[in-house]
């Protein structure tokens, strides 16, 4: 960036020309005096040269400044504490994404202390600097022009599974599916049936 020349204006018997600036910065004025005015050759200020026309040039070599690129650092994506079927019966925790390096910031490595604190610096390239005024949630500018993000992450609990004791099987069931009572009484009756069959036989054989 490099200085100007504000056009002065024109009065007390004196008319300026436009400033020119060339390639090489260096600026450029006339100040040419009106009918009945003359210029003070002895009493000009730093930089003007009393012409032999009568007029006078200002000149002056401008000179530049170099201006940093003002940026600002991402917040970064903090990540939700999600349980999940391995998670189960413990704490969780959030997590934090590490940014990408970009536009002229360079991010470093995202730190978790053993108070789940995370932490993490942004440091500016040569030829940028951060704006302290526009940084987002978290962030501080320090001294050294670099900035520093920190978040206390939070915590969720996740349940255990319940232990489930499966049933114990029954014993498989045998000829058919009458009830046991019927079943009892179908079993004397064929005792019985069986016993005269029998007696009957011995009576025939002994006739």
């Amino acid at each position: 960036m490099w200085e100007t020349v504000a056009q002065p204006e024109n009065g007390n018997g004196i008319t300026y020309g436009d400033v020119s600036v060339d390639g090489d910065h260096v600026a450029t004025l006339t100040a040419t005096p009106a009918e009945g005015y003359v210029l003070d050759g002895e009493a000009l200020g730093e930089g003007w040269t009393l012409n032999e026309d009568g007029t006078a040039t200002w000149t002056k070599q401008l000179t530049s400044k170099y201006c940093d690129v003002v940026v600002v650092p991402v917040v970064p994506v903090v990540n939700p504490a999600e349980c999940t079927v391995e998670d189960q019966g413990s704490t969780v925790w959030e997590t934090v994404a590490q940014p990408e390096n970009g536009n002229g910031i360079t991010y470093g490595d995202v730190s978790v202390d053993g108070d789940h604190v995370a932490t993490l610096t942004a440091t500016p390239a040569e030829g940028y600097v951060l704006d302290g005024e526009a940084l987002g949630e978290g962030w501080t500018l320090n001294e050294d022009g670099t900035a520093t993000w920190t978040k206390q992450l939070t915590s969720k609990d996740c349940a255990a599974t319940p232990v489930v004791k499966p049933p114990t099987p029954g014993l498989p069931a045998t000829g058919g599916t009458l009830p046991w009572g019927l079943a009892g009484g179908a079993a004397v009756l064929l005792l019985a049936g069986l016993t005269a069959v029998a007696a009957a036989k011995r009576r025939h054989a002994n006739q």
